[in-house]
């Protein structure tokens, strides 16, 4: 059979296809939380839009954009790039019926992504996980580029963000 269209997340990591498992619900209204968070601090905020890093083709859970809605939409932009990003978010992806898939999923949030997006040079970056004393909740770990590499500056709440009992750190 030809011609049929996959509609499975995936990544392009060096040079390799990655199919990422279908987001969560969790997943999804958590990034959905976050984007809507973030559309009020900069000039858009949208998801799963592929992002070109190095050779690598990434799809940031959310991305913090400088460039205004209304410009992305007139270039009819389908892909960001990293001097586009003021910030990328990860929602991390647990995957409770295989822990291998889940070890790989973790992984590539805290460690492989994390490395690629401070080399490209994004100034900020979110690791967003899940809290096992509140389901609903998340636990936001905040990290801004300096020297080329992310340093933390806060862990938070993502209610307590929402809610305004929590700030996000402005950067120096």
């Amino acid at each position: 059979m030809t011609g049929i269209l996959l509609d499975v997340p995936f990544e392009i990591s060096d040079g390799k296809l990655e199919i990422m498992p279908p987001p969560s619900i969790w997943h999804q209204m958590t990034a959905r939380r976050i984007e809507t968070l973030l559309e009020a601090r900069y000039p858009a905020a949208v998801s799963d839009v592929t992002t070109a890093i190095g050779d690598n083709g990434r799809r940031p859970d959310v991305l913090a954009l400088h460039v205004p809605l209304e410009e992305i939409i007139r270039q009819r932009l389908r892909a960001a790039v990293p001097d586009m990003i003021e910030v990328a978010v990860e929602v991390i992806s647990h995957d409770y019926t295989d822990k291998a898939n889940d070890a790989v999923s973790v992984r590539r949030d805290r460690e492989v992504k994390f490395h690629e997006y401070a080399a490209a040079g994004i100034p900020e970056y979110w690791i967003v996980d899940e809290v096992a004393e509140d389901p609903v909740d998340a636990s936001v770990e905040i990290y801004h580029l300096r020297d080329g590499s992310y340093v933390p500056v806060a862990l938070v709440r993502l209610s307590a963000l929402l809610a305004g009992q929590a700030q996000i750190p402005d950067r120096a």
